[in-house]
């Protein structure tokens, strides 16, 4: 007899449908946890009456047959997005045209703002929290090591596809050494090699949460984002390089996260018309007519804004929360490391079953935004990008201040 058959003849029906679902998930997380079961072979030994009430968390509802029934033990990150080699060249300054330089420093390393966001995921989340990768390299020298070190980082690699022919995509990084900012140059290599009708993500499992950039082509993003929508998952978009969008792509879009020059982008203005002191409530608020869940906008130094559909329903003004204070040593991975971070918060809150309202919902996105903001002040203060991106109990460990020194980081530099 199976063992939820002997749970199930264990419990008078009556009594077994008025369990409250968070009793069954501790029993088989522990079961899980000394291998007497397996998560998946157990959700599909529930059957659909003994679990006929739906489940509601933050964001998202949860019900008795759903591709996600398995995240109810364990969060699910998908990242769907490009994955390169990151040659990193810092200099003292950027030199003039025609100039020759010396140069303080070069390195290669793994980057790519998907596989960043990934790894980030993984390294902020917790042992509850599964992040898998989607994308594709060459099948050059690169390829096989660019898979190895998302392994070694904690995330499933199984989704990357490895492309016959192509090389492996790369970014050129200039970092001025005093300021820590950074200027990319990015071939897209395997990453534009990927089509609509290739099945990248088999049996459509996009998981929990579904996070997208835009290194991969836009017809292959905009697709995978409907699908991920139509499956019942979260998704969070990071619209970087950032170009022009459909305008049915935005009710699609749970969390827009964007810099200022994305968003002047996406709202059809000159790249450079948005900044700190502009009126951010009716930016973000436009976003949100469209059908967007959340805006966070980030600043750099000056922060970072966020709007949610709650508060416009309520017209309370978007919130601002300082950067995080920081010793800046290179800005290349912080813009990935935020949304890494503030994906694990918005995982974490699907895992935590909550009254659904939207007070609930707006405290979700505070909160993943604080911790996103902190994590990406710790990434700053180290070189490189998959690698300057901290663990969970770094950020945790580290004080809560927001005052800058020298020059403070909240996940503006991106890597674009």
């Amino acid at each position: 007899m199976e063992l939820i058959d002997v749970i199930s003849s264990s419990i008078a029906p009556s009594i077994l449908e008025k369990l409250d679902f968070r009793l069954i998930r501790v029993v088989v997380e522990v079961l899980v946890r000394h291998n007497l079961i397996f998560e998946q072979p157990f959700f599909e030994q529930v059957s659909p009456s003994s679990l006929q009430r739906n489940i509601s968390f933050p964001h998202k509802t949860y019900s008795n047959h759903t591709p996600n029934s398995q995240s109810l033990a364990m969060p699910k990150i998908i990242v769907i997005g490009s994955l390169n080699v990151d040659m990193v060249t810092t200099t003292s300054r950027v030199p003039e045209a025609g100039e020759t330089l010396q140069a303080t420093s070069f390195e290669v390393g793994w980057g790519g703002k998907g596989a960043n966001q990934a790894v980030a995921a993984a390294k902020l989340g917790d042992s509850s929290t599964k992040v898998y990768m989607y994308g594709a390299v060459g099948d050059d020298v690169f390829g096989p090591q660019l898979i190895k070190g998302l392994r070694s980082d904690g995330v499933d690699n199984d989704g990357v596809k490895s492309l016959e022919g192509e090389k492996t995509g790369t970014a050129v990084i200039l970092v001025e050494e005093e300021s820590g900012e950074n200027r990319i140059l990015f071939t897209p290599g395997a990453n534009h090699k990927l089509k609509v009708d290739d099945d990248l993500v088999p049996g459509g499992e996009y998981g929990d949460i579904a996070v997208f950039q835009l290194e991969l082509p836009l017809d292959v993003v905009t697709h995978h984002i409907e699908k991920a929508r139509s499956s019942g998952a979260v998704v969070i978009f990071n619209p970087a390089p950032a170009i022009e969008l459909p305008e049915s792509l935005f009710s699609k879009i749970t969390h827009l996260i964007i810099n200022e020059t994305e968003a002047a982008i996406l709202s059809g203005l000159p790249r450079d018309s948005i900044s700190s002191t502009s009126d951010l409530d009716s930016i973000s608020t436009a976003f949100i007519e469209k059908g967007v869940s959340s805006v966070i906008i980030t600043l750099g130094a000056e922060g970072v804004y966020y709007q949610t559909s709650t508060h416009v329903r309520e017209k309370i003004s978007g919130k601002r929360i300082p950067a995080a204070k920081a010793k800046v040593v290179d800005t290349t991975a912080a813009g990935d490391t935020f949304v890494g971070g503030f994906a694990v918060e918005i995982a974490r809150a699907l895992d935590v079953p909550g009254k659904d309202g939207l007070d609930d919902q707006q405290k979700v996105v505070d909160k993943a935004v604080a911790f996103a903001i902190r994590a990406s002040g710790k990434t700053v203060e180290k070189a490189g990008a998959q690698k300057s991106i901290p663990s969970r109990s770094e950020v945790l460990n580290q004080g809560t201040e927001t005052a800058t020194v020298e020059r403070t980081s909240s996940g503006h530099s991106q890597d674009e």
